[in-house]
């Protein structure tokens, strides 16, 4: 049986420290920076409202009364967007807040889609998304 040459603690240690401090900064440099250049969940980009705030054109968060059940959500979504009072798609539904991101990009404005959920009747809220940004150091 062959031993292997057992090497010192302190440079085990050093090895240790060294990847600790190398993947941290790999970690820093890469998923930061993509967080901050996928600042929409779209690649139509981002619009300033009316209101100076920033919003991922083409997208709007819908929330429900909280006494409803998912069930009861689809069924509001199917029976608006029957009616024509649906104005896009479910992109991504939030089931832990009763919410929903929905694209609306072939409305002619974000503001009209929201007027058009408002008048739904078990909906909350309606709201552009809005971008969020992460201050650099």
């Amino acid at each position: 049986m062959s031993s292997l040459p057992k090497l010192p603690l302190q440079i085990i240690a050093v090895f240790v420290l060294l990847f600790l401090v190398i993947g941290f900064y790999l970690t820093k440099q890469f998923y930061f920076k993509n967080l901050d250049s996928n600042k929409t969940t779209n690649n139509m980009g981002i619009i300033k409202l009316s209101d100076g705030r920033e919003a991922a054109a083409g997208e709007i968060i819908v929330g429900f009364n909280e006494n409803l059940s998912a069930v009861d959500e689809r069924m509001i979504l199917e029976t608006a967007q029957k009616n024509g009072v649906l104005p896009g798609t479910v992109k991504k539904e939030f089931p832990h807040t009763s919410a929903v991101l929905i694209d609306v990009s072939q409305t002619d404005s974000i503001e009209q889609a929201i007027a058009a959920f408002e008048k739904i009747n078990g909906v909350r809220y309606a709201e552009p998304n809005y971008t969020i940004k992460i201050p650099e150091n």
